[in-house]
């Protein structure tokens, strides 16, 4: 059977800790509570279900988010319910399912390691109780322990060491230290590391933050303006801000995107993020990378094709301010005029603004592969043999029959003369 939360009142888990910290003298020794110097704190065995979960935890901050937008549980629920027994018991599921993942996808998880061994190093807890490293350990333990009460009541009790009272930003330091470095053993989602870095931020300089978390300054800006990305994502096209599940496996589409939009104006930019969007979301023919080139350098002829093609499809179609900014002299900017026409389409549920960018994002990549291989020569003789093909010659009228003949000459005797250079 699942472990069911049952919190010890505060005041009671207090008065409990503070008694068996006096009684021991065993000790654990720690450089990770303050930089540079040695810590031996108290080490004493808790009953499993006393300690609580830090609902502060990095490893969960998107799930908990996530939660708190679909089922409209209120901005605080987490943060202010840690004496919550509900709360907890939601925290322990999560924490549950995180503990069942190893850290490189093949080897052991914390929950295999805890169903083979016994507890190893002790959690780390403040004087009332709550845990600040050690969470999935304990959640794994309770739910084996529940599971099977008989066979493993060596997971009845769990050993903690006692840490000093801390503040949110040397609980904060303290997880930085212990989980973020290059050294744990499982990692951070890139969207809950974000969301570390930035509450961090709060804190502590860029620098500070490098030797905290044995990171780059490179690392540490390109991960927030990743998580900025993704953030507009989730806004500009799913609007479900907090739903980052839809972004856990789109990493590399947001750090791509963080450097295409970095130095152009905001006007290209947000087409770059249009474009990106929706050819992340369709069905390529190739790996969404292989289409980098037109977020950059073909970014323009890939804007003005769209646009190009919107109009030949409905030549009405246009930005009333666009059309004043002409009357007036002025060039109208192509990018404006592509977000406008993406943010009309998809506020009308239009689902064509993803099979035109698709379509025109295919076309260009193949000219551009016809290129690199050569073959750029081949496919434009074919694609005009194929229009030579639907040329009925027969349903030419009088008068343009004599331009007509004229035209078909030109074409063979240039085709005459290509096939003696091809030849040579």
């Amino acid at each position: 059977m699942p472990f069911e939360i049952e919190i010890t009142p505060e005041s009671q888990r207090i008065s409990f800790i503070a008694e068996q910290v006096g009684q021991t003298e065993n000790r654990w020794e720690t450089w990770d509570l303050y930089p540079g110097r040695k810590e031996a704190l108290k080490v004493i065995v808790l009953p499993i279900d006393i300690p609580l979960y830090r609902m502060a935890n990095g490893r969960t901050k998107s799930e908990q988010l996530q939660l708190v937008q679909d089922q409209s549980l209120g901005d605080a629920y987490f943060d202010s319910g840690q004496e919550n027994e509900t709360v907890q018991q939601l925290q322990h599921d999560l924490l549950v399912r995180l503990s069942k993942q190893a850290a490189d996808g093949t080897g052991d998880s914390i929950y295999d390691v805890l169903l083979k061994n016994p507890q190893k190093e002790p959690l780390l807890i403040s004087p009332n109780g709550v845990v600040l490293n050690g969470n999935r350990r304990l959640a794994a333990m309770r739910d084996i322990q529940a599971s099977s009460p008989a066979e493993f009541m060596n997971l009845t009790h769990v050993t903690c060491a006692v840490l000093p009272p801390l503040t949110p930003q040397q609980e904060i330091d303290l997880e930085l230290k212990l989980q973020m470095s290059q050294n744990f053993k499982l990692e951070y989602s890139w969207v809950d590391e974000a969301l570390m870095i930035e509450e961090a931020r709060k804190f502590h300089t860029v620098s500070e933050l490098c030797e905290m978390m044995n990171k780059s300054k490179q690392h540490l800006n390109m991960m927030s303006r990743a998580f900025q990305e993704a953030q507009l994502y989730l806004i500009g096209k799913e609007k479900k801000p907090h739903s980052y599940g839809l972004v856990q496996n789109k990493f590399q589409l947001f750090k791509d995107l963080q450097k295409f939009t970095k130095e152009v104006s905001e006007s290209k930019a947000q087409a770059i993020r249009y474009v990106a969007w929706y050819l992340s979301d369709g069905n390529l023919e190739d790996r969404l990378y292989s289409y980098n080139f037109l977020l950059t350098e073909r970014s323009e002829d890939l804007v003005s094709e769209i646009i190009g093609t919107v109009e030949q499809v409905n030549p009405t179609q246009g930005n009333p301010e666009m059309e004043i900014d002409i009357s007036l002299g002025e060039e109208p900017d192509m990018y404006d005029e592509f977000n406008a026409w993406v943010e009309s389409e998809t506020e009308n549920g239009s689902q064509g603004v993803a099979t035109l960018i698709e379509g025109i994002a295919e076309k260009l990549k193949a000219d551009e592969d016809a290129k690199r291989t050569g073959m750029d020569p081949l496919k434009l003789a074919s694609e005009i043999h194929t229009k030579l093909e639907k040329l009925d010659v027969t349903k030419a009228s009088a008068e343009t029959k004599e331009a007509l003949v004229a035209q078909l000459v030109n074409i063979r005797d240039k085709a005459a003369t290509m096939v003696r250079v091809a030849e040579q």
